[in-house]
């Protein structure tokens, strides 16, 4: 569980939160500053399999306060290469290279949250 963070990134590849694994949950962040990507949920080593980043949770982050950096491609506020994602919360820009991901409304999202 990545739960209640305020997280600062800075630079052209920067990642704020990066998932690699299964059912995880990633609850109530806050990102800000710039970087590749805000949130990214994306298996560590593409290339094996058994190494899986299906079927988590992302619940009510903001990324109100994240800028993607054009350079190095492709960037946005959250990368979905996992499958069977579940996604509640406002979003910007979303780059989803699976399969099965969900997205939800943030009226969903209380307190302001994102």
């Amino acid at each position: 569980m990545i739960e209640e963070n305020d997280i600062a990134v800075s630079g052209a590849g920067a990642r704020g939160i990066v998932l690699s694994s299964a059912n995880g949950l990633v609850k109530e962040n806050r990102v800000a500053g710039g970087g590749q990507f805000g949130i990214q949920i994306a298996p560590f080593f593409p290339s094996v399999p058994t190494v899986v980043a299906d079927g988590n949770a992302l619940l009510c982050n903001d990324l109100s306060g994240f800028d993607p950096n054009p350079l190095p491609p492709p960037s946005a506020d959250l990368q979905l290469a996992g499958s069977n994602n579940t996604v509640i919360g406002a979003w910007g820009s979303i780059l989803d290279t699976g399969a099965g991901n969900q997205l939800v409304s943030s009226g969903r999202c209380e307190d302001g949250k994102h």
